[in-house]
């Protein structure tokens, strides 16, 4: 697959699906730099980051919903408010990928601006399926 490496953000508050994740991405091929967050209030200060030019912008955060402090559904809410990106968030793909099969909480998140809505365990065939969709 020719595409350009992207960056993309885990967000997840289980250090094993960032391993998962990390190991499916390497496969695959196609990130050159993945950010990890283990909250959805620490990912919001790597895209602050992002706003102080310090790191890339992610072009792909997969998104858990269920994590403690703040939720993917606040994560989602915050990004999409912040003034530094200035109109940036739509750029960024959101893909939830989550253990939650309620179809309630798939459309709380699509409305909330996810485009995607995946189910753990996330699959290289899912990954590769989004990076046709969005990236090619």
């Amino acid at each position: 697959m020719s595409m350009d490496k992207k960056t993309i953000l885990v967000v997840d508050d289980e250090s094993i699906n960032h391993f998962i994740y990390e190991k499916l991405l390497n496969t695959i091929g196609w990130s050159n730099k993945v950010y990890s967050a283990y909250s959805g209030s620490e990912a919001l200060e790597i895209v602050k980051d992002h706003c102080r030019g310090l790191v890339s912008m992610p072009d792909l955060i997969l998104l858990d919903l269920h994590m403690p402090r703040m939720n993917g559904f606040d994560f989602i809410r915050e990004f999409k408010a912040l003034d530094c990106l200035e109109g940036k968030q739509d750029r960024v793909v959101i893909a939830v990928v989550s253990s939650s099969l309620d179809p309630a909480e798939h459309e709380k998140a699509r409305s909330l601006g996810a485009r995607h809505i995946f189910s753990k365990p996330l699959s290289s065939d899912q990954l590769e399926s989004l990076a046709e969709i969005e990236f090619n």
